[in-house]
């Protein structure tokens, strides 16, 4: 698939830390915090409901300043993407009888907060980031440094488990039942996000049932895209069939088989609306999926 989608670069940006960029929101307000992210925030945290928004933008700004992710600048990561995922309540069944859940590229952990809300045993999580210090703006964000359960550490999952970056993956290896990966796959290009499948898979217990689940950008046409930051930079997004076909073909080469489920969305911010004027193009969706060995 050579499909590159078309949409507006803004060069001279890519990882920089410039505010003046279409996905560096400026104007926030009470509104710009969801129902579920405030009554965590207040019931979880402990946050006066006053405080909350001041204490979510420096939060905010502080990570921006470490690296300019566009689900930073547009205060995504109270999306709570999990929570809203068809099998959120099956993960919490599944979490309370035992099994583990590893968030790939947890950002400030805010999903693991929200399963700790619901009634999942922390000491069943694993979170991980390529960048530590997102970690430790998580323990500021949710104020729990001293009473979360829940296993951080930081690494990357290309790097050689068995060296010291990687460790902690190795650890890992066969012993998880779930993996959350949102807004991960689609920041690589297909190569290297089948590269990424197998070593989900080789994390996953090698049952039936292992399970990876999350949601990411997305297109009607399957194919090559620019970052809207950094021209230079590649990445590819799927549509149903390019992401059934993904785990058809790492399936085959790893002898494994698997039922893929996925659906394209329009939501605002993604697709319409404000998306468009930051930068998303045309055809842009979310795409929501579960990936279930059989």
């Amino acid at each position: 698939m050579a499909y590159t989608h078309e949409r507006q670069i803004y060069k001279n940006v890519g990882g920089s830390n410039d505010k003046n960029v279409p996905w560096f929101t400026k104007d926030v307000d009470d509104s710009n915090i969801g129902k579920a992210a405030r009554e965590l925030l207040e019931t979880y945290s402990g946050i006066p409901a006053e405080q909350v928004l001041a204490h979510v933008l420096a939060i905010r700004d502080r990570a921006w300043a470490i690296h300019p992710y566009p689900c930073i600048g547009q205060l995504r990561f109270l999306d709570l993407s999990i929570t809203t995922h068809a099998l959120f309540n099956t993960l919490i069944s599944r979490l309370q009888n035992s099994q583990t859940l590893l968030d790939l590229g947890c950002c400030f952990g805010q999903d693991i907060r929200a399963l700790v809300a619901a009634g999942a045993p922390a000491s069943n999580l694993y979170g991980a980031d390529l960048r530590p210090e997102y970690t430790d703006l998580g323990y500021e964000l949710f104020k729990d440094r001293d009473r979360i359960k829940a296993k951080f550490f930081s690494g990357d999952i290309f790097s050689d488990w068995a060296r010291d970056e990687g460790k902690a993956f190795a650890k890992l290896r066969g012993n998880v039942d779930i993996i959350h990966a949102a807004s991960l796959f689609h920041l690589f290009p297909l190569e290297d996000e089948k590269r990424l499948a197998h070593r989900l898979i080789t994390l996953l217990r090698p049952v039936p049932g292992s399970l990876i689940l999350g949601r990411q950008a997305g297109n009607v046409v399957a194919g090559d895209m620019a970052s809207r930051s950094d021209s230079s930079r590649m990445a590819f997004r799927h549509n149903e069939d390019s992401w059934r076909e993904l785990w058809q073909g790492v399936g085959r080469e790893s002898g494994t088989r698997w039922k893929v489920e996925s659906c394209l969305r329009e939501v605002e911010g993604w697709s319409v609306g404000r998306g468009r004027a930051e930068g998303r193009g045309e055809g842009d969706r979310m795409m929501t999926f579960s990936v279930e060995r059989i």
